[in-house]
């Protein structure tokens, strides 16, 4: 795990755990919603206001100024972890359309879903890497 060749099975099998888990992490992350608006004080307080008020919990997130341009991405499902509803993304719409550009990304295709349509949910995401680690 330090760069080097991995030499036995059970290192194999670690780093295939690893980056098994590392890939439900990113499908599970619900969709993408990128925010765009003229930057300015509070900004992100307002979004995040606006996205707890719509009852979504926010996985990961990245914000980004350029010039004058905030552009803040949230990865959101509902409360309880499922995916957001198209109710509610016409809500988010409609209350972010005053002020701010919303763009919405669904996620990528799940593990099980790679599975269910013949691909190989790892080689998916990392090509042959994981070809050459297993026997």
């Amino acid at each position: 795990m330090d760069g080097c060749t991995l030499q036995t099975e059970g290192e194999k099998e670690k780093a295939i755990k690893c980056l098994e888990a590392a890939i439900r992490r990113r499908t599970s992350e619900g969709i993408s919603l990128e925010l765009c608006a003229k930057d300015r004080v509070g900004l992100l307080s307002e979004v995040t206001q606006i996205l707890r008020e719509n009852g979504l919990s926010v996985t990961r997130a990245g914000v980004t100024t350029v010039g004058e341009q905030a552009v803040n991405v949230f990865y959101v499902s509902d409360a309880s972890g499922k995916p957001v509803d198209a109710m509610t993304i016409e809500a988010l719409r409609k209350e972010t359309g005053k002020t701010m550009r919303l763009n919405v990304k669904k996620p990528a295709m799940n593990t099980k879903a790679l599975e269910a349509s013949g691909r190989a949910k790892t080689s998916f995401f990392f090509g042959g890497l994981l070809e050459k680690l297993l026997p």
